[in-house]
């Protein structure tokens, strides 16, 4: 698993294992609560398990009022959870960074 720090974004990627990654990405976020994460799994099949866990740390890292972003092919955003925030590119996960930022500001 890689870490980029971006302008407004921490970018975790090449994710090549579905195995222990939800384990070393907790470890890697006790480092970043304050900021916007964006997850890109697209390389990977992800079990229906996974996708669990990953909503279980977007809801916690959420609750700290910062963005958490997943970047997934193949399951739609109707699929999972309405506050479980997915999308297919990593342009459309910016994109979201960019408008929950924006959100924030504004006060909704």
């Amino acid at each position: 698993m890689t870490k980029e720090i971006k302008d407004t974004y921490v970018l975790f990627s090449e994710i090549d294992s579905e195995k222990d990654f939800i384990s070393t990405l907790n470890e890697q976020l006790k480092d970043h609560l304050s900021d916007n994460v964006v997850v890109d799994i697209s390389a990977l099949n992800i079990s229906e398990n996974n996708l669990k866990e990953l909503n279980n740390i977007s809801d916690i890292h959420k609750q700290g009022g910062m963005s958490f972003v997943v970047v997934v092919k193949g399951i739609s955003p109707d699929d999972v959870e309405e506050t479980f925030t997915i999308c297919p590119t990593l342009q459309e996960a910016e994109d979201i960074i960019v408008m929950e930022n924006l959100e924030r500001e504004l006060g909704f």
